[in-house]
């Protein structure tokens, strides 16, 4: 039921310099979805759901009071956010390729793995992640609409519906919203 546990349990089984007599090639535990669905699922909960922030943002953002929606500076300061990188300069899965390398190469950095790179090297996707990305994950939220977003994008679309307007000659402007997914941006 903790994360210490999780990996007491899975390293003797998944590190690549386990001498256990149940380790595992991770290139086919690499090839196992199902098998990195749930332990990516099982990690993330361990290490995000208890968490202050995690307890804070459960109570203080409820997104699915729609349409009750929080600032952006809320979202930063429940989260904590201030410091977050938004435009990372290297490719999303730059450190699974490097420590699948460093596998294959047999290189001594190997044996200092954590749970954590072990799960990376698999495919985890977990490097990076903090409570922002698990509670998205959690309550299926693939655009976090703010406040400041939709009045941003309203003032955008009512300057451009006029410009085309006038550009047109037209008085009326269709403004038609693709993949709509749950319609909460046009509700």
């Amino acid at each position: 039921n903790s994360l210490s546990e999780l990996q007491d349990l899975l390293l003797p089984i998944l590190h690549p310099k386990s001498t256990s007599g149940l380790k595992v090639d991770l290139h086919h535990v690499h090839r196992n979805v199902r098998f990195r669905s749930w332990i990516r699922n099982l990690y993330l909960d361990l290490k995000f759901s208890r968490t202050d922030k995690m307890q804070k943002a459960s109570s203080a953002l409820l997104y699915e009071n729609y349409p009750n929606l929080v600032s952006y500076q809320k979202l930063v300061s429940t989260f904590g956010l201030q410091q977050w990188n938004k435009n990372p300069q290297h490719r999303e899965d730059e450190l699974q390729r490097a420590l699948e390398a460093a596998l294959l190469k047999d290189c001594a950095t190997v044996w200092d793995w954590t749970l954590e790179d072990t799960l990376e090297c698999i495919g985890c996707c977990i490097v990076g992640m903090n409570e922002f990305n698990f509670y998205c994950e959690e309550n299926k939220i693939y655009d976090f609409l703010t406040q400041d977003y939709i009045t941003e994008l309203g003032r955008y679309l009512y300057k451009r519906s006029r410009k085309i307007s006038k550009d047109k000659g037209k008085r009326e402007i269709t403004i038609l919203e693709v993949g709509a997914g749950e319609g909460k941006l046009g509700a």
